[in-house]
C-alpha cells in the first residue's frame, strides 16, 4: 500500500481523530491539575499571609503594652525629679534662713 493511499484512507483520517481526541484529553488534564495545584497554592499563601498578619498584630500589641509600660515610667520618674527639685529648693531655703539666722546671731 502507498503511504499516499494510506494517508488519504479511512483509517488513517480515524487514526489522527483519535489521536487528536487523546491529546486534547491529555492536555484538558494537565491544565486541570495544573489548575488545582496553582490554587491549593494560592490558599496555602494566603494562610500564610493571614498568619504573619496575625503575628505581626500581636507584635504591634505588644510594643504598644511596652510603649505604655515605658511612658508611665517615665511619668513617674518626672514626678520624682519633680518633688526632688522642690527638695532641693526647700533645702537651699532653709539652709539659707539658717545662715542668716546665724549671721544674725553672732
Amino acid at each position: 500500500m502507498n503511504f499516499l493511499n494510506w494517508w488519504n484512507s479511512k483509517d488513517a483520517i480515524s487514526l489522527a481523530s483519535t489521536t487528536s481526541q487523546v491529546a486534547v484529553a491529555l492536555i484538558g488534564i494537565i491544565a486541570l491539575v495544573l489548575g488545582i495545584r496553582s490554587s491549593q497554592l494560592q490558599d496555602r499563601q494566603q494562610q500564610q499571609n493571614l498568619l504573619d498578619i496575625t503575628n505581626a498584630k500581636k507584635e504591634v500589641v505588644k510594643a504598644n503594652e511596652r510603649t505604655q509600660q515605658l511612658e508611665r515610667g517615665t511619668a513617674t520618674l518626672t514626678i520624682y525629679l519633680m518633688h526632688l527639685g522642690w527638695l532641693t529648693y526647700l533645702l537651699e531655703q532653709l539652709n539659707h534662713r539658717i545662715s542668716s539666722s546665724l549671721e544674725r546671731l553672732l
